[in-house]
């Protein structure tokens, strides 16, 4: 990412991609959010693999505010860019948990098994419910990775998301991948929470929420970030514990 200045001096940002990668995809959502809750993007040129987006501020994780503050933010931010016109380029929340499932069945193997038994079954169970729950009439353009590291403060003092993934899933994903972030919390307050926040249904963002948790911390200690994941998947046997 560098700064850049509009033809009167606004401050924009160039985002290019990282070798190897595109951003289509991350383009094909700031497009069709239009700033809705989203950094808002004036153009992308696929030949280049580059982006001019408006430029925003510091981080969420940045300002240093209460957990509860956070997820607060998080969710009302999320909830201005929700849209229920499907894409189907866009993978489903079927898709998405059939992923995840697959990812934590072969890496937990690879990593010669690095949390219980119990832990594994449970985000798998989990996962399998969540992809025969899909529904496409309830599922909306969905961020993916809404989380304080992808919220960014605006201007305006509002907010805004960036880096999506992109989905088609149902909103309690989108709310539920940030709360595989907080070690020092119990999850199914935080689900709890986030549900009362939403009106969304807790047991459904306990469930995203349990599999994101150990689909991360085996990705983390997959790519040697062992701290971090071996953090994660501590927070995951306590969850599953508490079932």
């Amino acid at each position: 990412m560098a700064a850049a200045a509009g033809p009167e001096g606004e401050p924009l940002a160039v985002k290019l991609a990282v070798p190897g990668t595109e951003l289509g995809r991350e383009a094909r959502v700031l497009e069709r959010a239009n700033g809705r809750g989203y950094v808002r993007l004036f153009r992308y040129d696929a030949s280049l693999e580059a982006m001019l987006l408006e430029r925003l501020g510091p981080s969420l994780i940045e300002l240093d505010l209460p957990v509860r503050r956070q997820i607060e933010i998080v969710c009302a931010t999320l909830a201005e860019s929700w849209e229920a016109a499907p894409d189907p380029e866009l993978p489903s929340g079927a898709k998405k948990a059939r992923r995840l499932a697959d990812f934590i069945g072969v890496t937990w193997e690879k990593l010669d098994r690095p949390c219980s038994e119990r832990v594994v079954e449970q985000a798998l169970s989990y996962a399998a419910g969540r992809a025969v729950s899909f529904d496409p009439d309830r599922a909306v353009l969905a961020h993916g990775d809404a989380q304080s590291f992808n919220t960014l403060l605006a201007s305006d003092g509002s907010f805004r998301l960036v880096d999506p993934d992109g989905l088609h899933v149902e909103r309690e994903y989108d709310v539920a991948v940030q709360l595989r972030e907080w070690d020092d919390e119990p999850g199914r307050e935080h689900a709890a929470f986030v549900a009362g926040l939403t009106g969304l249904d807790a047991r459904a963002i306990w469930e995203w929420a349990f599999v994101e948790r150990v689909s991360t911390g085996l990705l983390c200690l997959d790519d040697g970030m062992l701290e971090p994941g071996r953090g994660m998947l501590r927070v995951a046997e306590a969850w599953a514990a508490s079932e």
